[in-house]
């Protein structure tokens, strides 16, 4: 360690939440410049008790949020989990949950979009930071480094379920940025899985939106394919904005746009603006800009932030096209791994720290973004879910699960993810009908809806996307007039019912167990229980026990399927709980409680 570097940590304790945002201040406080190489800060959980557990989450694409546990007492090593990607939830998600030995539990997180390690000792030590390889800094005399947060949330054992739902409160409170628009949770409508960049174009999109007005669907998003050419793969032409596709989209981005604004929706358009198309022009006309490490070109290239000249590029990007489109709605994807960043040191950069300064940067982009456009709502998405941690969220309006929506992952991913971030800030498509390939086979399985479909499937694919912010991406035009009634009717119940519960109420984690998801929505005296079904065999009759009802209070239950009700007092629902047998295949109900007047 450099004896010349200071290192004072900051806290902000958010006590009303159990809530508390620590990161430390390095000040070089020699006379000569000094080389800081990593970082780590301790985290301390204000528990006497002895940690035992930690859950932890295996990342990658379509296998986002794998659930892993630690049993620290049974493993012979210290526990310790890495990022190296360069896309914070790529390798593992920077999210903890930390069980101790008298039943407490604490929320961990980083907040940062890059690489980081997680080190728990045998003894309970918790450090959290980036190694040398994963950054080196050369501090000026006086120079002062700020190193990215650690969130933490924690409670007594008395409240472990209101742990999560404190969280929550927290993050929308005071981190995740919010607006007028971002607040509607819209629901949205995607080109990308039913067309991908083959298949899209002016007349096809036009089509869709008719349809989506029809089936109450309020924001329409232009996903990748409507820049370039078409005989080049839309990942090989990032950077080429400004050469919108004609021969797809003939009258260009605004008349999209306005074809959606004059049907009363909202017009939304994807872009990658970190990525630089390996053919496109922009690579070619603008080297300056490109990311290399050890002096050669990443595979899929990128524009590097930590160059002033990159950072100015892609905020232009991106004000151009909005105000272009006058769009109200942007998806900023990044489908590439920057692993330990750009090295050049002609960059404004150093030679350790690219990354650090790349992410620095595009933080900073994100907040003149909304600056400039405070009702453009902008979502978070890296392959799926790949760059999602509380350093993005930050600055950004809402992060995309996955990009594999298979109900089965799309529940499991949200429950796992759910326990940190509120569902106001997720945004996930139901599942989708995606497109076939020339050899017949699919990206990932595809939700086709043709004659015979099983409706209950149908609606077990959609209450799941009602768990957020709600997306579809099929082919509107030709769905079956039966199909599109249940469409109509599960879209108008999340917006008349459910948005109102994920902007206001609570959420609570039931049941994840033998193919079987319940979570608990909870807005004043009224809750709703949403329960899905997937496995392979008919599921086993079970008691579930509901939580935060008054004890004393009579509540009537009522099955919104089947149709059946049932009343009793709280402490009944929650000590023994309500019996539930029936469910098969792809199978959902929703419960509704509510108290009883009088």
């Amino acid at each position: 360690m450099v004896i010349h570097m200071i290192r004072r940590l900051v806290s902000n304790n958010y006590d009303e939440y159990g809530v508390k945002e620590s990161y430390e201040t390095i000040i070089n406080d020699s006379e000569n410049s000094e080389l800081l190489a990593g970082f780590q800060m301790e985290v301390n959980i204000p528990y006497e008790s002895k940690l035992t557990l930690v859950t932890y989450y295996k990342g990658g694409w379509g296998n986002e949020f794998g659930k892993c546990n630690f049993n620290i007492d049974k493993e012979k090593e210290d526990f310790y989990i890495e990022n190296t990607r360069g896309r914070s939830s790529h390798d593992y998600h920077p999210f903890l949950i930390l069980e101790f030995e008298d039943g407490n539990k604490a929320l961990l997180g980083y907040a940062w979009s890059g690489n980081w390690y997680f080190h728990i000792s045998k003894q309970g030590r918790i450090l959290v930071g980036q190694t040398k390889k994963m950054f080196t800094k050369m501090l000026e005399p006086k120079q002062e480094l700020k190193t990215p947060s650690v969130l933490i949330a924690f409670c007594n054992k008395e409240e472990k379920r209101s742990l999560v739902s404190h969280l929550h409160q927290f993050l929308r409170r005071y981190w995740i940025p919010k607006n007028s628009a971002s607040r509607e949770l819209m629901v949205e409508w995607n080109h990308w899985w039913t067309y991908e960049d083959v298949e899209i174009n002016e007349e096809v999109f036009l089509r869709n939106v008719d349809v989506a007005h029809e089936l109450g669907i309020e924001l329409c998003t232009l996903d990748a394919g409507w820049y370039g050419d078409t005989k080049t793969h839309w990942s090989k032409q990032q950077g080429d904005w400004k050469l919108v596709n004609k021969e797809k989209f003939p009258n260009g981005l605004r008349y999209l746009a306005d074809y959606v604004y004059d049907r009363g929706m909202k017009f939304g358009i994807w872009l990658e603006p970190e990525a630089l198309g390996f053919y496109s022009k922009l690579r070619k006309d603008n080297q300056v800009i490109e990311a290399l490490i050890d002096g050669n070109a990443y595979e899929s290239p990128y524009i590097c932030l930590g160059n002033p000249d990159g950072a100015r590029l892609i905020y232009k990007f991106i004000t151009e096209l909005v105000e272009e489109t006058n769009a109200d709605f942007i998806k900023l994807d990044f489908n590439l791994d920057p692993e330990y960043g750009c090295n050049r040191i002609d960059h404004g950069h150093g030679q350790g720290d690219g990354l650090f300064q790349h992410y620095r940067e595009y933080y900073r982009i994100l907040d003149a973004v909304r600056e400039r456009f405070p009702n453009l709502i902008i979502e978070n998405c890296a392959s799926g879910g790949l760059r999602c941690d509380f350093g993005m969220l930050q600055h950004v309006h809402t992060t995309f699960l996955s990009d594999v929506d298979v109900t089965k992952h799309s529940l499991e991913s949200f429950y796992e993810l759910s326990h940190f971030v509120p569902p106001t800030a997720i945004l996930h498509f139901a599942w989708s009908e995606t497109r076939e390939y020339e050899d017949g086979t699919y990206v990932f399985p595809s939700f086709v809806l043709k004659e015979g479909t099983d409706e209950n499937a149908i609606r077990y694919t959609l209450r799941a996307a009602m768990l957020h912010q709600m997306g579809i991406c099929r082919n509107l035009p030709d769905m079956q007039e039966e199909y599109r009634d249940i469409f109509k009717e599960q879209i108008a119940f999340y917006k008349s019912e459910v948005r109102q519960y994920l902007l206001e109420g609570q959420l609570f984690h039931l049941v994840r167990k033998d193919g079987m998801i319940c979570i608990q929505l909870q807005l004043k005296d009224k809750s709703l229980v949403f329960c899905f079904y997937y496995g392979e065999n008919p599921m086993k009759p079970f008691w579930l026990k509901l939580v935060a009802l008054d004890e004393s209070e009579h509540f009537c239950l009522t099955f919104t399927d089947k149709g059946s009700s049932m009343s009793g007092k709280g402490k009944q629902f929650m000590e023994q709980g309500v019996y539930l047998d029936g469910f098969r295949g792809l199978t959902s109900e929703i419960l509704v409680i509510e108290r009883k007047k009088g």
